[in-house]
């Protein structure tokens, strides 16, 4: 997975309840298994399924990439 780092307060992972320290462990569905995974399944625009995990847990939110 890639872990997120920072969180832009005026931005759509903030909007989509990221913190720092959740690991992004799919986006619609693909797995992360790099940060370089994360950007190549990026594209601006486009709403996505992003799956992280935030301590023992597993989260989905649907955000604007």
């Amino acid at each position: 997975g890639a872990i997120v780092t920072a969180v832009d307060g005026a931005r759509e992972g903030a909007r989509a309840g990221l913190r720092p320290g959740d690991i992004i462990l799919q986006v619609n569905d693909e797995p992360i298994q790099s940060s370089q995974d994360l950007s190549d399944r990026l594209s601006g625009g486009q709403r996505g399924k992003v799956t992280i995990q935030r301590g023992d847990k597993q989260i989905t939110a649907v955000l604007f990439l």
